[in-house]
C-alpha cells in the first residue's frame, strides 16, 4: 500500500506543482489589473461628478447672497413701484448686477403686480413670459403658479422655451425678506441651458454622456454628448444599450443627477488592456506545459512499459523503476483477465454444446427451459420455427475449431454421425420454409466455408422445419438419416428432398382447428366431437411420417387445452397421459375429456350474478377463479368458458381490467396514499400493480395522479 501511495504521489506531484502556482499567478495577475484599470476609471467619473454637483451647490449659494444683496437697497421700500425714482433706481440696480454676473442671463424681482422688474426694464409677466423669454405654455404656467406660492426657501426649476431648439433657462426662485409693501417679493435669476452645460461638460471628459436631471417638483430635463457639446435633449438616450450608471444629488437645487456611460466606450481602456490578461494566461499555461512535458520526459518509457502490459505483451519491470509497482499489478490483472475470459469462454461453449446434446437426445423439451439454460451464455430461442442440420466431413481440429466459432452465437455440438466426426446444429428460422430457400442457403454457405478451409467428403444435411422444441429429437433423426442415404458427390441439403410422396409434412386445416376451438369455447361437446373427428381422420389420411402424425396429434391436443382457457390440475394430468403415437387411444381419451370437460355444467348460472360476486370480492387479494366457480356451482374451466363466451375475455383479464379501473378512479379523484389505493383494489405486490398499470395505460401511476392523463380513453 505504501509502495502504490508513493509511485501515485511522484506521478501527479511535478504536475501539481507546477501548474497550479503558475495559472493562479497567471490569473491573479490578469485579475488584478482588469480590476485596477476598472477602479482607476469609476474613480475618476466619481470625482468628476463630484466636482459638478458641487459646483451647482455653491452655484446656487451664491445666488442666495446676491438675492439678500439685492433686497437690502434702501430704494426697495413700501410701495417702490408706485415712485418713478425708486422703481429705475431698482432697475438701474438690477442691471448693475446683471453686468456683474456673467452666469445668469437674466434677473428679474417680482412684486406681485402682475410686473416683472429686470435688466430689461418694466414689464408687464405674461409679455415678459411669452415675448421676452419665449417660455412654452407649460414652463409660463409653472411660473407664473411658482410667482403665486408663499415658499420661504429657493426653489429650482427648469424652464423650456418655445420654436427654439435645445433651448431654455434654469430658474432660481428666491424668496427673501424686504422692506416692500406685500408679502409676495420674490429674486429670480435664469440661467441658460448653455451655461448649464458648460458646467456638465467635465462629466463626459471620459467618454459620452447620457445626463438626467430630475428636480423636487417632477420635471425633467436630458442632456447628451462629449465634452465638447453637451446639448439639451427631448428625452434619456442609452435606453437599450448596455451602459453603465452612476447617480449624485445636487442638494442646493433639488435635483438629483443620472449619469449614463455607454460600458464599451467608458472601459475601452480596459478592454484593450484585456488582452494582456489574455497573453499572460497564454504565457502561464505554455510554461506549465513546458515545465510538465520536461518533467515527464523520463516517463516516456515507462508509460509504453505500461502500455505493454495493459496489451499482454511481455515485459519486465526492474525494481525501483517508476511505475514498477503499477506496471506488474496490471500485468497481472492482464493475465488474470485473460485467464477469466478463457475461462467463461469455454464454459459457455460447453452449456452450448450440452444444451443441444439435451435436445438432440430428447431430455429438454421446453424453450423456457432451454432459454434459462442459455441465458449465460447470451443466446435465446426466440423465432417460432427451426430446424437440425448435420455436418461430417475429413478436416484438421483447426477446421472443426473455426465452424464451431462462425455457429458461435447458436446451439451447436460435436457428435459421431454415420460412424465419424461431425457437428450437429440448431438454427431458428422466421417462417415454416416452404421452398427450402433459407435452408439450402445455410447449407451452400456452409460448404463453401469448409471447402475454403480444406475440408474433404463433406455431408451436409437439414431436417425439416418444426415450432415445438420438443419435436428436435426426430429432427436429430431425420439428419442422421439423410446423411447416411447421401452420398459425397450429391449431398441433399433438405430431408424431403429423400421423403417418398407419402412421408411428405403434412399440416392440419386452420379452419377445421377454429371451428373445433370455438364448439369447445361454447360448451358444444357435439360439435366438438365432430370436428375432432374431421381432423383425426385428415391426421389417418394425411401422406406423412408417423412422427409427423404424432405432431399433428400434439397440436390438436394444444388447441383443446387453449380452448378450455384457464384449467385445472386434474385436466393437465389426464392430458400428459395421451399417447400421441397411439391414434386409435389418442382420439378415444381426448373424446372422453372433451365430454367430460367440455359438457355444459348441470348448474345453469345467471352470468350477471358472477360479475355481480365480482365487484364485490374484488378487493380481495385471495379472490380466486376457485373461489368464483365454487360460489356459481360450476367447474373452474366452465368458468372460463362462460367469460369467453359472453364478454369475450377470460376470467383473469376482467378480473384485471376491474381493479385497474377502480385504482384509476381512486387515483384521479382522491387523495388517498398509493400504497392504500394498491390494498384497496386486491393487490400486495406494490411493483406488480405499477407494471401491470403502465402497460394497460400507456402512462405511470404518478403521472395519473398528477391528473396529466386524466382526460385519457380508456
Amino acid at each position: 500500500m505504501n509502495s502504490k501511495s508513493h509511485t501515485i504521489s511522484r506521478f501527479l506531484l511535478p504536475y501539481l506543482l507546477t501548474l497550479i502556482p503558475v495559472l493562479a499567478v497567471s490569473f491573479f495577475v490578469s485579475g488584478s489589473t482588469l480590476y485596477s484599470l476598472k477602479q482607476t476609471t469609476a474613480d475618476n467619473i466619481t470625482t468628476q461628478v463630484s466636482k459638478v454637483c458641487t459646483e451647482l451647490n455653491e452655484l446656487c449659494i451664491s445666488y442666495t447672497g446676491s438675492a439678500y444683496a439685492l433686497t437690502a437697497e434702501t430704494y426697495l421700500e413700501g410701495m417702490f413701484w408706485t415712485n418713478n425714482g425708486q422703481r429705475y433706481q431698482a432697475i438701474s440696480a438690477i442691471k448693475t448686477a446683471r453686468s456683474y454676473d456673467m452666469t445668469a442671463e437674466e434677473i428679474f424681482l417680482y412684486c406681485g403686480d402682475g410686473y416683472m422688474y429686470s435688466s430689461s426694464g418694466l414689464v408687464r409677466q405674461d409679455i415678459y413670459l411669452s415675448e421676452k423669454l419665449k417660455l412654452t405654455e407649460n414652463s409660463i404656467t409653472q411660473v407664473s403658479s411658482l410667482l403665486k406660492e408663499k415658499i420661504s426657501d429657493v426653489t429650482v426649476i427648469p424652464l423650456l422655451t418655445d420654436g427654439i431648439r435645445n433651448g431654455g433657462y434654469l430658474l432660481l426662485h428666491y424668496r427673501v425678506p424686504a422692506n416692500i409693501a406685500g408679502d409676495n417679493f420674490s429674486v429670480n435669476f435664469l440661467i441658460n441651458f448653455d451655461e448649464l452645460a458648460g458646467i456638465l461638460a467635465p462629466v463626459a471628459a471620459v467618454c459620452p454622456v447620457s445626463i438626467q436631471i430630475s428636480f423636487a417638483n417632477g420635471t425633467e430635463i436630458y442632456f447628451s454628448g462629449d465634452q465638447d457639446n453637451i446639448r439639451l435633449e427631448d428625452a434619456p438616450i442609452f435606453k437599450e444599450a448596455s451602459y453603465t450608471s452612476l447617480q449624485a444629488d445636487a442638494a442646493a437645487i433639488g435635483a438629483v443627477m443620472e449619469i449614463r456611460y455607454l460600458s464599451d466606450l467608458l472601459y475601452k481602456d480596459v478592454y484593450g488592456n484585456q488582452l494582456l490578461s489574455y497573453v499572460v494566461i497564454a504565457l502561464g499555461l505554455l510554461a506549465s506545459t513546458i515545465l510538465s512535458l520536461w518533467f515527464s520526459k523520463r516517463r516516456v518509457n515507462s508509460f509504453r512499459k505500461l502500455e505493454a502490459a495493459v496489451s499482454g505483451s511481455p515485459v519486465e519491470f526492474k525494481r525501483g523503476e517508476e511505475f514498477a509497482f503499477i506496471g506488474n499489478m496490471l500485468r497481472r490483472w492482464v493475465g488474470e483477465a485473460n485467464s477469466l475470459s478463457a475461462s467463461i469462454e469455454s464454459y459457455r461453449s460447453l452449456l452450448r454444446q450440452q444444451t443441444m446434446q439435451m435436445l438432440s437426445n430428447g431430455l429438454i423439451r421446453e424453450r423456457k427451459a432451454v432459454n434459462q439454460l442459455l441465458e449465460s451464455c447470451g443466446i435465446e430461442l426466440v423465432e417460432d420455427f427451426f430446424f437440425i442440420g448435420g455436418i461430417t466431413m475429413d478436416a484438421p481440429e483447426e477446421t472443426f475449431t473455426k465452424i464451431l466459432n462462425l455457429l458461435s452465437g447458436d446451439l451447436v455440438c460435436e457428435n459421431v454421425l454415420c460412424g465419424s466426426r461431425g457437428l450437429i446444429f440448431l438454427l431458428e428460422l422466421p417462417n415454416s420454409d416452404v421452398d427450402r430457400s433459407m435452408r439450402t442457403e445455410t447449407a451452400l454457405r456452409l460448404k463453401e466455408v469448409l471447402s475454403g478451409s480444406g475440408a474433404r467428403n463433406i455431408r451436409i444435411g437439414m431436417s425439416q422445419v418444426y415450432q415445438e422444441l420438443f419435436m428436435a429429437e426426430i429432427a436429430c433423426q431425420e439428419v442422421i438419416e439423410l446423411l447416411e442415404k447421401s452420398s459425397i458427390s450429391n449431398s441433399p441439403a433438405c430431408f424431403e428432398q429423400i421423403m417418398s410422396s407419402r412421408n411428405q409434412v403434412s399440416r392440419l386445416n386452420q379452419e377445421a382447428l377454429r371451428e373445433f376451438a370455438e364448439s369447445i369455447e361454447k360448451s358444444e361437446p357435439a360439435a366438438a366431437d365432430h370436428w375432432l373427428c374431421q381432423l383425426n381422420q385428415s391426421i389417418n389420411s394425411a401422406h406423412c411420417t408417423e412422427s409427423n402424425r404424432a405432431y399433428l396429434r400434439y397440436c390438436v391436443l394444444q388447441t383443446m387445452l387453449s380452448a378450455l382457457g384457464e384449467t385445472n390440475d386434474r385436466l393437465l394430468q389426464d392430458a400428459v397421459r395421451l399417447d400421441m403415437n397411439d391414434g386409435i387411444s389418442f382420439v378415444t381419451e381426448l373424446r372422453r375429456l372433451l365430454h367430460k370437460y367440455c359438457s355444459e355444467p348441470s348448474v345453469r348460472v345467471n352470468f350477471s350474478d358472477i360479475l355481480n360476486y365480482i365487484h364485490s370480492h374484488y378487493n380481495d387479494y385471495n379472490l380466486s377463479a376457485a373461489e368464483v366457480a365454487e360460489y356459481a356451482g360450476i367447474d373452474k374451466s366452465h368458468l372460463s368458458r362462460y367469460f369467453k363466451s359472453n364478454i369475450h375475455m377470460s376470467y383473469i383479464d376482467y378480473l384485471t381490467h376491474l381493479r385497474l379501473e377502480k385504482a384509476r378512479e381512486l387515483l384521479e379523484n382522491t387523495d388517498l396514499p398509493i400504497t392504500e389505493i394498491v390494498s384497496r383494489v386486491g393487490y400486495s405486490d406494490h411493483s406488480s400493480f405499477r407494471r401491470k398499470f403502465k402497460a394497460v395505460y400507456g402512462y405511470s401511476v404518478s403521472d395519473c395522479r398528477g391528473g396529466k392523463f386524466s382526460d385519457l380513453p380508456d
